[in-house]
């Protein structure tokens, strides 16, 4: 039976897992100077044809504020 369960209360798909477990070997610069988002950045500027920055979250809500945030003028429009 397959479920439609949000992410923060079902298990992760082995995949996934997999992919996290062969990241994570050896060590790797932060904040973003790392092999990996060098790589995503150079397939999402592919996508848009022209040079882009990827800035990852750990979230789906977090990136939802971020934009959002980005998106706003300061202090102006919050009701």
């Amino acid at each position: 039976m397959q479920s439609l369960y949000s992410d923060n209360v079902a298990g992760i798909h082995p995949r996934f897992l997999s992919a996290i477990t062969e990241a994570n070997e050896g060590s790797a610069a932060s904040y973003a100077e790392d092999a990996l988002t060098s790589e995503l950045e150079d397939v999402v500027s592919a996508l848009f044809d022209k040079p882009t920055k990827v800035f990852l979250t750990q979230t789906g809500t977090a990136a939802n504020a971020l934009s959002i945030a980005g998106l706003c003028r300061r202090y102006r429009d919050w009701c």
